[in-house]
């Protein structure tokens, strides 16, 4: 009997440090300030290895997400007369090879994830970081001095991300996971302090795209767990305290003046380049892109080299796409949409199929964080970010609500 309870210590202490190990990977994942040096391409690398010879569902699944992006390439090299660069495709290519073996694994193993004791270790590792950021209030490590992009907010917190919306992006993640825990589980120590640390690291983020597609998917969660509580007679308190809290900040982001309000002012009258950039300039650019490549595309990578930069030029526009689904489409062509439309089907047959099990009730919040993903991907961010096709990986898994809990 001593020998099982030290055989179980042991495994929980190994759990634990794997969990400890992934918040780490997911706090310091961007220290590099560059993406294609991710450290979450790192764990990427690490499960392609230890799946090659075990795991047959990895073969099955890269086969089934890989081979239209090959196809889209063999495509785009036998029809295309526009110049592009090899190497960029076998880069954009390795990556997306390490994103879907991290969707595969995310897939498979969420489901039997401790949610709790990982967010606990992440909480802490960021709360230890944003105490630091605050007491070293003018390192340029933990924060934007002097944004030269945001005219609104100069001093923006990042941590160890390569910019402010990074951050914003992440700690969204967790506001997600963390009002869905207080909305279906009740108050706890953990979630409330959860709470606290993200929420204050959004607001000094001043990433208002953030704030935005994470006030999306929490009110999603919100209106729907509402909607439920209507026909019941007595009223959840529960739902009370996050509608308090949602609309509390919303009342004083919207009757106060600063920053974030006085954004939100100028993309309603029309001001805002950023927000005109992202969307408006992008859309209109990419008709002109989809016709100029004959519905080809730019090649996989290579809108970022001086070919796809000259082309970008010649229909108006100085930069790259910042909205990532468009950004996808002017590189993969026509067919991009097809393969968008796939990904994005995949996630909501997933969230259907398992929202209906007796066993998982968890529909809610795989749709909160589709909602999250395809809100956030309009605004910016990257296809081949790894972080959203971990997300891909947890819609379509097998989530168990009780482990849930935090």
């Amino acid at each position: 009997m001593v020998t099982n309870i030290f055989k179980a210590n042991i495994k929980i202490s190994i759990r634990s440090l794997k969990y400890f190990g992934f918040a780490l990977i997911l706090l310091f994942s961007d220290i590099l300030r560059n993406g294609n040096l991710n450290l979450i391409y790192m764990f990427g690398i690490l499960i392609i290895f230890s799946h090659l010879i075990k795991k047959r569902y990895f073969y099955r699944i890269q086969i089934q997400y890989m081979i239209p992006l090959l196809g889209i390439m063999l495509v785009f090299l036998v029809f295309t007369d526009q110049p592009f660069t090899l190497i960029k495709m076998i880069v954009y290519l390795a990556k997306m090879l390490i994103n879907i073996a991290l969707f595969s694994f995310f897939q498979k193993s969420f489901g039997e994830a401790r949610v709790k004791d990982c967010m606990r270790c992440v909480i802490f590792v960021l709360s230890i970081i944003l105490f630091s950021a605050l007491i070293f209030h003018n390192n340029s490590v933990l924060w934007r001095l002097n944004d030269p992009y945001n005219f609104f907010s100069k001093t923006r917190l990042q941590l160890l991300f390569s910019e402010p919306s990074v951050l914003g992006f992440f700690v969204g993640i967790l506001l997600i996971f963390l009002f869905y825990s207080l909305i279906e589980f009740g108050i706890d120590r953990l979630c409330m302090f959860g709470l606290l640390v993200s929420l204050l690291c959004l607001i000094l983020s001043f990433s208002l795209s953030g704030i935005v597609y994470t006030a999306v998917a929490v009110l999603y969660l919100v209106t729907v767990k509402f909607l439920r509580q209507l026909v019941k007679p007595k009223i959840n308190v529960r739902i009370l305290v996050c509608v308090l809290i949602f609309t509390s900040a919303l009342f004083f982001i919207l009757v106060t003046e600063n920053d974030i309000s006085n954004r939100i002012a100028a993309i309603l009258s029309g001001t805002d380049g950023s927000f005109n950039y992202r969307w408006y300039a992008s859309t209109e650019s990419l008709r002109s892109i989809l016709s100029k490549t004959n519905y080809l595309g730019l090649g996989f990578g290579n809108m970022n080299t001086a070919e796809g930069i000259s082309l970008l030029s010649s229909v108006g526009i100085d930069n790259i796409f910042a909205n990532s689904f468009l950004y996808f489409i002017a590189e993969a062509g026509i067919l991009g949409i097809f393969y968008l439309f796939f990904i994005l089907t995949t996630c909501f047959k997933n969230i259907k199929k398992n929202g209906c099990s007796k066993r998982h009730d968890c529909a809610e919040l795989k749709m909160a964080l589709l909602i999250f993903v395809f809100v956030s991907q309009i605004a910016g961010g990257y296809f081949t970010d790894p972080l959203i096709w971990c997300l891909y990986g947890i819609i379509c898994s097998d989530i168990k609500r009780n482990n849930l809990e935090i």
